[in-house]
Parts: C-alpha cells; sequence; structure tokens
C-alpha cells in the first residue's frame, strides 16, 4: 500500500508572551495541516502519524513527537489523528499527546519538517520529502521572557524607548513613592501611638477622570482619611518607528479535492508498527508479470498406444507402449462367466442374397479390443457394445515433503533451472525484504541453499530469468525504493556475479523480464517517475547494457503478462496510465537481437484486465482471468500470431472469477492455481483443454493463496510461496494433472 500527503498546508505557531517580574512562557505549540491519500484515494478515520524535526539531510533529529527518534529515524510510539476526507490538524508540542517543544530547536539555522502515516492496516510509510520550517523560528525564539531586559536585541527595549517617556516613568515612580509614604503614615497614625494606635479596617478608591484617584481609608476609630493622588497618566510617547513587515502568513487549508490522477509509485516500506486489528480486506493489488517459463525437463512418460491379447483363460493382457520406448502390462481378471449349457440347435434359414464384394478387412471390431476414455461413462463406446473395465484415476495437490524449504513469502522470483525449481527474494508478510532462497530438486525431494554471500540486495517484485547456465535477478522493489541493479547466480559452483549497471535500464519493478536465447531483455514496469515504457537488452557474455530505442512499441504500462513465443516476445494487458488495457504487441527478434515491434490486433481480444495470466502453447498464446475496474474475471481468449487472429476460450465449467492466480502449460493443457477471488483467496485448480475447448477440475486443495509462482517440470505441476488472505505461505505442493484413463473392452 502506498500513502501520500498530497498537501501539505503551512506552518503556524501559536506563541504565547506574557510580560511580568517573573513569567514563564506557555508551552511553544507548532499548527500543522496536512492532506493525506491512500492509493490515490483521499482517506477518512482515524490515521496514525509520527513526527520529528530534522536537519536538512535528515542525519540529525531536533525533536520528534515521542523523543525517541534520532538520526532522523523513525519515532517508536504514534499519535492518533482523526482524518476526514484526507484533512487533518493538530499542534506540534501539545504535551497533552506528544512531547513538548523547546525553543533551542530553533537555534538550528535550517530545520525540516518529516513525517510519517499509517491507516491502521499497511504499516507505516514516510509521507513525501521533509518540509523547511522558516518564517516561525524567530516568534518561537521569544519563548521566554522575564522583563523587557530579558528580551533579546530584535525586539523592543528600554534603550528603545524615547527620552520623554524614560523621564515620565522616573516622575511616576517619585510620585508612587510619596503616595507610599502618605499610606504609612495614615496607617500608623501619623507616626504617633497614644497607646492604643488607631489601624487602617479598609481602603475605597474612585477615579476622578483627569488622571487622578482619591482614596478612602476607614480607620479602626471609625474616622475616614482622604487622599486625592497625582495624576498617575503621563504624557503620551513619542510613537516608535514602523516596525518590518512580518513572515508571510501560511496557507490556508486547501479546498475540495480534484479529480485523482494517475496513481503514483509506490514509497518505501516503513518500519513495522504494532499489529492492529485485522481490518476488512481491501481490493486485491496489481499481479506482477509472469516470469519466463523454464526450459523443458525430462519428457515423463506418456502412453503412446494400448494394445490387448485374449490369453485364453478369460483374462486380458493390456499392453501400454510409452514414450520412453518401455512398456507396461495389466493383467484383467477373468471377465468370462462359467460357460453355459449349449442350446438346441437351430433349423436351417433360408441363404441370403449374395452381398457386395469387400474392398480390404472388415470395419468391424472385433471382440476383446480395448479402447481407452477420459470419460468414466463415455456413452459413444457404451452404445457401440463396450464396457468399462479397469480406470486409472487422476493424481491429487499433495505437499511436497522436502526438507529445508525457503521461508515463506511472497513477491519471489521463481525459474526452472536445469532440473529443479529455483526460489529467491521477496519479502515476509510485515514488507520486510528478504535476499535469500533455495533449489527443489524433485529427482530427490530435497532443497539446496543459494548461497547468500556476495548475493544482490534484499527486494522484492523482481524479475528472475534463467539463462541455461545462471540464474538472472534483476531490479524490484528494496526498502529504499525501485532498484536498477541485479545479480547472476551460476548454480553449478554456487557463487554469485555482480552486473553492469552503465547503460542499464533506469530502476523499475513489476517489468518485463524475458531471456531471448542469448540476451536478458528488460521493459515497462513502473518506478517513482511513473510508468515505463522503454528497456533495455542485457549480454552477460560481455557484461553490457544495450537500450531498446525501436519505435512503434506499446504504451507504458506495469503488470502486464508477457512470455517468449518463439523468436517473439508477446506483451499484452496490463496497467497504464488511465487503468487497465486491452491491447498489446509483439517484438520480432532476429538472432536474439530486437528487431522490430508489431501491434496485435485488437479485434475479438478480451476485455482489459490486470492481474491476468497468460501461457504459450507452441503456437498460440492463451489469456485468462484477471481483474477490471475492481470486477473480478473468469473469461479469456487464445491469440494466433501467425494470423494475428483472436478466439475465445470457453466459460461454460470454467474457474470462478480471479485475479493474481497461478498458470502453466503442461504440453496439452493450461492448468490455472488458487487466486483471488470476490471473496478472498481461492483453493482450487482447473486444467483446461485448448484442442477440445473444455475445463476440469483437478482434485484436491491447495490451500486459500494468491501470488504463489507455479513451474511445470515436465511431469507435475510445483507451486510456492503466496499470500492466503494476509498470511503468507511456504509450504511446495505438486500434482500430476494427467487426466484420467478409463478402459473399455468390446464385447
Amino acid at each position: 500500500m502506498r500513502f501520500r500527503n498530497i498537501i501539505h498546508s503551512g506552518l503556524t505557531v501559536a506563541a504565547f508572551l506574557i510580560l511580568s517580574a517573573s513569567v514563564q512562557a506557555v508551552p511553544l505549540l507548532l499548527n500543522f495541516q496536512g492532506r493525506v491519500t491512500v492509493e490515490g484515494t483521499v482517506f477518512t478515520g482515524t490515521g496514525q502519524f509520527k513526527f520529528a524535526l530534522v536537519n536538512s539531510s535528515g542525519s540529525q533529529t531536533f525533536w520528534s513527537n515521542d523523543g525517541s527518534s534520532a538520526a532522523g529515524g523513525e519515532p517508536s510510539q504514534a499519535v492518533s489523528t482523526t482524518v476526514i476526507n484526507g484533512n487533518y490538524s493538530l499542534n506540534l508540542g501539545d504535551e497533552s499527546k506528544m512531547d513538548v517543544l523547546s525553543a533551542s530547536v530553533f537555534a538550528n539555522d535550517l530545520v525540516f519538517l518529516r513525517i510519517w502515516f499509517s491507516d491502521g492496516i499497511n504499516g507505516f510509510e514516510q509521507l513525501g520529502a521533509d518540509q523547511q520550517i522558516t518564517s516561525v523560528a524567530f516568534a518561537l525564539k521569544a519563548k521566554v521572557a522575564e522583563t523587557v531586559l530579558g528580551l533579546p536585541n530584535d525586539f523592543i527595549t528600554e534603550a528603545n524607548l524615547v527620552a520623554a517617556l524614560r523621564d515620565k516613568l522616573a516622575s511616576l515612580q517619585s510620585e508612587i513613592d510619596t503616595l507610599e509614604s502618605q499610606v504609612t503614615a495614615i496607617a500608623t497614625n501619623g507616626g504617633t501611638n497614644n497607646g492604643s494606635g488607631v489601624g487602617v479596617n479598609s481602603i475605597a478608591s474612585s477615579d476622578n477622570g483627569d488622571g487622578s484617584f482619591n482614596l478612602s481609608f476607614t480607620m479602626s476609630d471609625g474616622g475616614t482619611k482622604l487622599v486625592t493622588t497625582p495624576d498617575l497618566t503621563g504624557p503620551q510617547g513619542v510613537s516608535g518607528a514602523d516596525g518590518s513587515n512580518g513572515a508571510d502568513g501560511s496557507p490556508g487549508v486547501k479546498g475540495d479535492q480534484g479529480e485523482p490522477g494517475a496513481q503514483g509509485p509506490q514509497g518505501p516500506a516503513g518500519a513495522d508498527g504494532s499489529p492492529g486489528v485485522k481490518g476488512d480486506q481491501g481490493e486485491p493489488g496489481v499481479q506482477g508479470p509472469q516470469g519466463l517459463p523454464g526450459p523443458a525437463g525430462a519428457d515423463g512418460a506418456n502412453v503412446l498406444s494400448i494394445a490387448s491379447s485374449d490369453n485364453g483363460d478369460g483374462t486380458f493382457s493390456i499392453i501400454f507402449s510409452l514414450s520412453d520406448n518401455s512398456s507396461k502390462t495389466i493383467v484383467t481378471p477373468n471377465l468370462t462367466g462359467p460357460k453355459g449349457d449349449a442350446g438346441d440347435t437351430g433349423a436351417q434359414g433360408p441363404a441370403g442374397p449374395q452381398g457386395p464384394s469387400g474392398v480390404g478387412s472388415s470395419g468391424n471390431v472385433v471382440a476383446g479390443a480395448v479402447v481407452s476414455s477420459s470419460s468414466s461413462s463415455d456413452s459413444v463406446l457404451i452404445d457401440d457394445g463396450y464396457i468399462k473395465f479397469l480406470s486409472l484415476e487422476a493424481d491429487s495437490w499433495s505437499a511436497s515433503p522436502g526438507a529445508g524449504a525457503p521461508s515463506a513469502r511472497l513477491g519471489h522470483g521463481a525459474a526452472w533451472i536445469d532440473s529443479g525449481m529455483a526460489i529467491w527474494g521477496g519479502r515476509l508478510a510485515s514488507g520486510t525484504t528478504l535476499s535469500s532462497g533455495a533449489i527443489y530438486s524433485p529427482s530427490n525431494d530435497s532443497w539446496t541453499q543459494i548461497t547468500p554471500l556476495d548475493s544482490p540486495e534484499a527486494r522484492t517484485d523482481h524479475s528472475a530469468v534463467w539463462s541455461g547456465s545462471e540464474l538472472i535477478i534483476w531490479g524490484g522493489y528494496a526498502s529504499d525504493g525501485p532498484l536498477g541493479t541485479g545479480g547472476r547466480y551460476h548454480s553449478t559452483n554456487q557463487s554469485w556475479i555482480t552486473m553492469e549497471t552503465n547503460g542499464a535500464p533506469t530502476a523499475r519493478y513489476a517489468h518485463t523480464a524475458v531471456w531471448t536465447g542469448n540476451r536478458l531483455l528488460i521493459w515497462g514496469g513502473r518506478n517513482n517517475n511513473g510508468i515505463l515504457n522503454d528497456g533495455a537488452v542485457y549480454d552477460p557474455a560481455s557484461d553490457t547494457w544495450t537500450g531498446l530505442s525501436l519505435g512503434g512499441g506499446p504504451s507504458a504500462r506495469f503488470g502486464a503478462a508477457s512470455l517468449m513465443a518463439d523468436d517473439k516476445l508477446i506483451i499484452w494487458g496490463g496497467n497504464g496510465a488511465t487503468g487497465e488495457l486491452a491491447d498489446g504487441a509483439v517484438l520480432t527478434l532476429t538472432s536474439g537481437e530486437p528487431s522490430a515491434w508489431s501491434e496485435m490486433s485488437d479485434a475479438g481480444a478480451p476485455v482489459a484486465r490486470s492481474g491476468h495470466t497468460a501461457v504459450w502453447t507452441g503456437t498460440k498464446l492463451i489469456v485468462w482471468g484477471g481483474v477490471q475496474s475492481g470486477t473480478h474475471l473468469n473469461s479469456g481468449g487464445i491469440y494466433d500470431p501467425t494470423n494475428d487472429t483472436w478466439s475465445n476460450v470457453e466459460i461454460l465449467g470454467a474457474p470462478s472469477a480471479r485475479e493474481k492466480h497461478s498458470a502453466v502449460w503442461t504440453g496439452s493443457e493450461m492448468i490455472v492455481i488458487g487466486g483471488d477471488g470476490q471473496s478472498g483467496a481461492l483453493a482450487d485448480s482447473y486444467a483446461y483443454n485448448p484442442a477440445t475447448d473444455t475445463w476440469r477440475v483437478l482434485d484436491g486443495s491447495v490451500t486459500e493463496r494468491s501470488g504463489s509462482n507455479a513451474l511445470w517440470s515436465g511431469s507435475k505441476v510445483l507451486i510456492f510461496g503466496g499470500d492466503s488472505d494476509g498470511t503468507v505461505l511456504a509450504q511446495p505442493m505438486e500434482i500430476d494433472p494427467t487426466p484420467p484413463v478409463h478402459l473399455y473392452r468390446k464385447q
């Protein structure tokens, strides 16, 4: 989740100054107003804020809301503030909510305000750039004023008063001294004590209107004394010179928000906050691009043909010829019942007419012939005189029990390398990025750690591509933002090699990455500057980058479905500047080098979407699922690049609508696994056969998950990682998706 403080209003100071013989200033308050959005939508609710006053480089903390910030770091505690339509306002230094402000903070030449925000669900993120505090520093320096003489030289002092006013103050002081003597004399009865002195019981005063006052003393003997004061008002002082203009006032609160602009890039992940109560599930995020399919593993043993022979004892031998040149034989049980008594011989019937001469062998199927079907109740075969005698049931999902699997994660990279599944990078549920990984070998059901020595920087939403000899990691998102770096891992000697950055594409994530046969091609994605439509080609042999400068490419986008189709790169769908896209382009390569872009026909193409998947059948592209404007989809399309045409994927029997699912091609079927639906993560899986345009359900559950990686080993589908409605998963699972086989024998 990404937060933006799209309005920073002016900073205003509430500093109260009281002048007296001994006066302490009330606490200093620094009023701050702002506006915050979450994924481009104004936020309403209780926001959690953290504040720090730092230097211009952000390396020194002068003050923070809980006093815990050091070197510009995030404070430990947060301040809760009500946010309405994105607007919020609070006083920094309010001792009821945070540490008080000290005037010494503003003895520094440059002071900047740094803010962190959390909506209570997605953790804290720093809101944009630090803001300089300019016009309020002098006001804060005037926090304490013991007397007039205690003010700084820049303020009005005794030296600044005109001579006439100074003389008048001296005269008034003399008159006040005289008045005090008179009052003392009255209070002591003129200084005479006759044994029972007269005291003053009370004093009353009245204003004569001419600057003097009448003081009436009520004595203890019942008498009164009246004293008239001199004129206590002095002449009007000479007007002082006009003061200099004050600093500009801070801007007022911004008006209502305009129409939202394009979504900004993701900000860096903030430090983990204290876990709050889990809120309702938010809208699913955009799915990252599908990784390049790994090279095919060793071919599995498929059934090429089935033959049968009658053993003469009521049993039959069923011989399966397999693709690895081996064969399997199954002997059926005795399929004949006991022989019945012979019936009476019937009368000879009349001879029938001569039939036409046959050509070749008879078309009749010999009794006992065995055929196979994917249907457990094939009505065509049954009506033709066949009976089912054996069923080979389909496999079901199961956990891969291999030890040493990587920790739970999502946003990781995955690729099929040699004869194993490689997993690297990603992030934990807390948002912490990872730089670890491992390789799973199905042949011995074990994991081998990928060495962390010299590995690339921890990251998520990056690309992972197998070159045939190296696992190449590039791009992605780290704790401090998008990355434009990478690394190459040699699985044979278990070592990392850094990649040249000179000439490399700008930092990005959610981009396209494919292996062309001899080079790595990077295109599109997004970063802090927006959505991208450029790219480059990397040659690992020379460790050099070459910019992709061909014209006619697709519009800028991220999260597109992309894959290599023989000597072509196909890119389709994803998110652009205006939302989900329904177009694409084909990049033709010559000897692995990009040579020309061409547009894909949009006639009959699927509706715009993101979070979808795409697989290559060897001749056609199949696009399925995704989301459009918050609505999940269970439709798809099949693209023929030879004819530049689209056809629909059958929706009858299709999985429920979903996005962020996984999909792989087995050689005959597309397998769709899990994903996020309208009600959350899903645990089911389906197989689609484009030859028959039909769907079937796979047995078992993969545990509710989305954003997992799925790869084809040559005989099994392997999945790893993902998110289950807020819980990150680790358990790898596998299935042999071969459809069930049912054997029928001719009667």
